[in-house]
């Protein structure tokens, strides 16, 4: 009979912050979408499934940033990071 083994369990904490952050539409359908809740200033990038940097763009002052996304962009599932946060931008 093969032995078993259980790796210890770990908690995380989302930070406020991190919990309220919002993508609007998601999913996207034209070629933009706006990432909310974030702190200003905070650069928002946009990465493919290779980790490619898709787009960037920063926060404005009241913690918005306007993700433009090109005309060209495949269909599938982005990660948007601000900080070090993530959430997941699915393009249609």
């Amino acid at each position: 009979m093969a032995a078993s083994a259980n790796s210890p369990v770990r908690s995380i904490v989302l930070l406020a912050s991190a919990a309220r952050l919002q993508l609007f539409p998601n999913p996207a359908i034209g070629g933009q979408t706006a990432l909310v809740g974030t702190l200003p200033g905070t650069l928002v990038r946009v990465f493919d499934g290779m980790g490619r940097t898709v787009t960037t763009a920063p926060a404005d002052a009241t913690g918005t940033a306007t993700l433009k996304l090109s005309a060209g962009l495949a269909s599938g599932v982005y990660v948007v990071r601000a900080g070090t946060a993530a959430l997941r931008l699915t393009v249609e």
